[in-house]
């Protein structure tokens, strides 16, 4: 496959969470942009969502978690296994500034996972702050009712950026995804969407030969960057000597077509992003639509990089 990078710069406070409105994070995973892109497919036509949904399948269009970056400087989820450190005398409090690091540098990859890194050198910068908004809903037939939504502000030169892979030579599946994303520029996303959230500027990144390395070669390990689920066929080989952490999805239909009520879907664990694992898998596209006018798809294929 081909690699290209795609950097998100919000012009406004972003509402990523799926437990409530109050819970806020920093990022969204490639299933929420997934779901984005094919509300705004099915807007052009039906066509071009089951063009989306075919090459999305088909492994040919793969899409990473979105991870912050700050200036130049692009960062991955740390690796969910334990990496032995050259000092074995580190106290208690040193383990758990470790334990506190969300992500790492891909300059830093090397050296964190031969043990090398200390916690000084891997310490992040400030990407944004987190806040909590409060608002009123108001309706004719009932009083006032305020609610509070959880935000999070980028600093400036931080946001957050995607990789995403399609087939090799086939700049035409590169032109689709890039025309849906400049769409979605215009849509935003996130939650609370219609109160101005989540709007942003598309901007080319940059993929570093070490990076292009870790995506392409042969690794005895390897990290996905995505959320993501094997099939039934691939469970029990892809386990095999894996560390992972499962993440629970849920959420609302964001389609207005789909019912007359706001709709939960069907709730979905999968493998978060950082999970490790000696045997690569395929994947899935679920359908987590209950009993709605159409299927909804929760994208949970993974994007590999290697972690020896």
């Amino acid at each position: 496959m081909e690699y290209a990078a795609y950097r998100f710069k919000f012009n406004t406070p972003v509402h990523f969470g799926e437990r409530t409105l109050k819970s806020r994070e920093m990022t969204f995973s490639a299933d929420r942009l997934f779901s984005a892109l094919c509300i705004e497919a099915v807007k052009e036509s039906g066509e071009r969502l089951n063009e989306l949904l075919t090459l999305a399948a088909e492994n040919k269009l793969l899409f990473s978690d979105a991870f912050p970056y700050a200036g130049y400087d692009y960062f991955f989820p740390k690796p969910i296994f334990s990496v032995k450190r050259q000092n074995n005398d580190e106290d208690i409090k040193t383990r758990k500034k470790f334990k506190k690091i969300k992500y790492l540098k891909i300059d830093k990859f090397k050296g964190y996972l031969a043990g090398e890194e200390s916690a000084e050198n891997l310490k992040l910068p400030e990407f944004g702050k987190e806040s909590v908004k409060t608002s009123v809903k108001v309706e004719h037939t009932i009083d006032p009712e305020p609610y509070r939504v959880g935000l999070f502000t980028f600093n400036e030169n931080c946001g957050l950026y995607i990789i995403v892979g399609y087939e090799e030579g086939k700049t035409s599946i590169k032109n689709l995804f890039e025309d849906l994303l400049d769409r979605l520029t215009f849509s935003g996303i996130g939650g609370k969407r219609s109160a101005g959230l989540g709007r942003f500027e598309l901007l080319p990144g940059k993929i570093d030969d070490e990076t292009k390395t870790r995506l392409t070669g042969n690794f005895n390990t390897y990290m996905t960057l995505s959320i993501s689920l094997p099939t039934d066929e691939e469970l029990r080989t892809a386990i095999e000597g894996a560390t992972y952490l499962l993440q629970k999805k849920g959420g609302f239909v964001a389609s207005v077509d789909y019912a007359d009520e706001w709709r939960k879907k069907r709730d979905a664990f999968a493998f978060a992003a950082g999970s490790c694992f000696h045997n690569k898998f395929n994947g899935r596209i679920m359908n987590v639509g209950d009993k709605g006018n159409h299927p909804v798809y929760r994208f949970l294929k993974p994007m590999f990089l290697g972690v020896n």
